[in-house]
C-alpha cells in the first residue's frame, strides 16, 4: 500500500516550522533538512488492515521556494497576514491488485502529479487555508479542494496545532481510486460509479525543536469519509486514520 503519501503532511510540519524557529534563530535564506518519518495509516480499502513503515524526508526551502517531502510550491504574493502561491505534490494515493486478496483482477491505481493554487489567511485567532490542485498526468483527470482552519498554540521550543476542515474529491478522482469498472466487477465485487464526495478532516499536529537544526514532529489525523466513498464496495469502513512521528535535521 502507498501510504508514503503522507510524506506530504510529514515534511510540511518539519518545514512549516522554519519561520517560528526564525523568531529564535537565525535562519538562512536557503535551509534544507533530511530525516526520518514513522507513518501508521488505514486507508480503508477491503481486507487492508493497518499499515506502517519508516519513510525518509528531504525538505528545503529557498527563498519563497519550498520542497517538501513531494509537496512543494512557491509564494507569490504575501504579508504577515496571508500569502497565496502555486503549490503541488506527487499523489501517491492508491493500491495494486497484489495489496490484498479482495482487489485480486482490479486494475492498479497509480499516483500522479497535481498542480494548483494554495491560500493561507491569519485571523489572528487561528489560521484559515484553502487549496486546488488537479490532475497533469491524466490518471484521475480529477481535482480536489480544501478549506481548513488551525488554532496554532506556540509554546518557546515548538507549536500544538488542532484542526478541522473539509476536502472536495472530483466524481473523476473519487471514482478513480474508489469505483469498480465493468472489467473488474464479480460476484463479491460489483461494479460501482462514484460521485464526487466531500469527507470530513480533523486531527491535531505538533513540532518540537531543539537548537536551530533538531525538528520533531507528531500527527493525528482522521478523515470521515462521504457516502460516496463509504458505498464503494472495495471500502469496509466509514473513515480513514493516520499517525506519524518524524525527525528532520535541518541544516
Amino acid at each position: 500500500m502507498k501510504i508514503i503519501n503522507s510524506l506530504i503532511t510529514v515534511g510540511f510540519l518539519i518545514g512549516a516550522q522554519q519561520a517560528y524557529a526564525a523568531d529564535k534563530y537565525a535562519e538562512p535564506e536557503l535551509s534544507w533538512g533530511v530525516g526520518l518519518g514513522i507513518i501508521i495509516e488505514d486507508e480503508g480499502y477491503t481486507e487492508l488492515d493497518s499499515d506502517s513503515m519508516a519513510v525518509p524526508i528531504f525538505i528545503i526551502n529557498y527563498g519563497k521556494f519550498y520542497l517538501m517531502g513531494p509537496k512543494f510550491g512557491y509564494e507569490l504574493y504575501g504579508n504577515d497576514n496571508y500569502t497565496f502561491g502555486l503549490t503541488g505534490n506527487y499523489r501517491l494515493d492508491g493500491y495494486e491488485a497484489t495489496d490484498s486478496r479482495y482487489l485480486t483482477g482490479m486494475d492498479d491505481r497509480d499516483g500522479t502529479l497535481d498542480l494548483g493554487v494554495e491560500y493561507s489567511y491569519d485571523t489572528g485567532f487561528g489560521k484559515i487555508g484553502i487549496g486546488v490542485v488537479a490532475d497533469t498526468l491524466g490518471k484521475h483527470e480529477g481535482y480536489q479542494a480544501d478549506i481548513s482552519f488551525s488554532y496554532p498554540i506556540n509554546f518557546d521550543n515548538g507549536q500544538l496545532s488542532p484542526y478541522i476542515g473539509a476536502e472536495y474529491l472530483s466524481d473523476d478522482l473519487v471514482n478513480y481510486y474508489y469505483g469498480v469498472k465493468s472489467t473488474e466487477a464479480t460476484q463479491t465485487r460489483q461494479f460501482y460509479q462514484a460521485d464526487s464526495a466531500v469527507n470530513l478532516v480533523m486531527g491535531i499536529r505538533s513540532t518540537w525543536f531543539s537548537g536551530p537544526h533538531h525538528r520533531f514532529v507528531a500527527m493525528l489525523d482522521f478523515t470521515v469519509f462521504d457516502d460516496s466513498i463509504k458505498d464503494s464496495p472495495i471500502i469496509d469502513v466509514d473513515h480513514a486514520a493516520s499517525m506519524i512521528l518524524g525527525y528532520a535535521y535541518v541544516f
